[in-house]
């Protein structure tokens, strides 16, 4: 029987494949790509996202490359929201739903390298007086437990009822994850912390929680401290939320499917994105640009050129608790046979879906997003990820 990260990461090969790829192309190396002159490769890029739209019926699809020498290509096809005629562009801003995990466990390895979280502290360190009737394991879990995926929480917990509940709290979105993580340790975990994998939305909220606890502050500010700050990405470039406004049309909107085909989805609207009690988990957007800045810092990171924390971090960020294949630091981590570390996940918001896989030994790495879910839009990045692979990454 396949264990759950097995499981888990022959999703993201589900979702990664084409019908002409094999899995998630995690083999070793037989030769080395090659890329022409930016504008040739933009183009390129251009050309497949314009056919992934027409071919699979998606409003949109974006693409960032991050290549070995640091440049990057950035390309766009399609429309900003369904039924109407306004273009996607570069500077928008695209929802990436879970890839957001990747950048809450980045702020914690930030974080615990600055000496303000300790990974290896305990859930009944943070909360002390809350944690007195929680059982022996709960009280037991980590920071890293629940970056690691390996705490025993489940997101069974993380029911429509429960988050009503937890949104009627009173106060700020920071009040409502305190009590949100607090309600989910009191219920406690199925397993002993660290010895099992399971993916769960309800970790990154309550090490989102810890992290307010500790610092005194809300999650999105820690994020605009420790993250947007040092890597250089101005307001303009990332946020929370579902991007853009009812009026004027400025960003693409998510869309649902029916029978009838592509509903957009006004930004305002409470379902245009997960519920901010669940924002470490998966509510961040990006310019693709930007977001091209956070895959390059981990890209180089290992060696030594960084910019959120040190060589040591970035090696251990990248480490799963329970081995490699594995979860770590809201990566899924595998290796192919020649060594190379390969840092994948998918996002998303049921309104967006977005994929990326970085290749640290290739220094390569690319985001493929379009601003609609469901079968349409892993039909749409399974074969843009496969054209992406063959393009830009040594597989075989």
């Amino acid at each position: 029987m396949r264990s759950a990260i097995q499981m888990f990461l022959a999703t993201l090969a589900l979702v990664l494949s084409s019908h002409h790829a094999t899995g998630m192309a995690l083999g070793g190396s037989e030769k080395t790509k090659s890329q022409g002159h930016p504008s040739v490769e933009q183009a390129w890029v251009e050309t497949h996202l314009a056919r992934a739209v027409a071919e699979h019926g998606v409003p949109a699809a974006a693409a960032v490359v991050v290549l070995p020498d640091g440049k990057t290509v950035e390309a766009v096809a399609g429309v900003r929201r369904a039924g109407d005629g306004v273009s996607a562009t570069v500077d928008d801003l695209w929802h990436v739903g879970s890839l957001t995990k990747s950048i809450t466990g980045s702020v914690a390895a930030r974080l615990s390298e600055l000496g303000l979280l300790s990974l290896d502290a305990t859930v009944a360190d943070v909360f002390p007086a809350e944690s007195t009737n929680w059982t022996v394991r709960t009280r037991s879990v980590t920071a890293r437990h629940l970056l690691t995926m390996s705490s025993g929480l489940s997101d069974d917990l993380v029911t429509e009822e429960r988050i009503v509940r937890w949104l009627d709290v009173p106060g700020d979105s920071r009040e409502r994850r305190r009590g949100a993580a607090l309600d989910l340790l009191a219920e406690g975990v199925s397993e002993v912390p660290g010895e099992a994998f399971e993916y769960a939305n309800s970790s990154y909220v309550v090490v989102g929680a810890i992290m307010e606890e500790l610092l005194d502050l809300g999650w999105e500010e820690i994020v605009a401290k420790h993250f947007l700050a040092p890597l250089g990405i101005e307001e303009d470039g990332a946020g929370f939320g579902a991007p853009g406004s009812k009026a004027p049309l400025t960003q693409p909107w998510g869309h649902t499917t029916d029978d009838d085909g592509l509903k957009p989805v006004e930004p305002s609207d409470l379902k245009a994105d997960n519920p901010s009690v669940l924002a470490p988990a998966g509510t961040m957007h990006f310019r693709l640009r930007d977001w091209a800045r956070f895959a390059r810092d981990h890209l180089e990171g290992e060696a030594g050129r960084g910019r959120l924390m040190s060589s040591a971090s970035y090696q251990a960020a990248h480490q799963p608790l329970l081995g490699v294949p594995g979860y770590s630091f809201g990566w899924g981590v595998r290796e192919t046979p020649d060594g190379d570390r390969l840092l994948v996940h998918t996002g998303s918001n049921n309104l967006w879906f977005s994929v990326a896989r970085l290749s640290l030994a290739q220094n390569v790495g690319f985001l493929v997003v379009t601003n609609v879910a469901g079968d349409p839009a892993v039909a749409a990045l399974r074969d843009l990820t496969a054209a992406l692979e063959e393009r830009y990454l040594m597989t075989k």
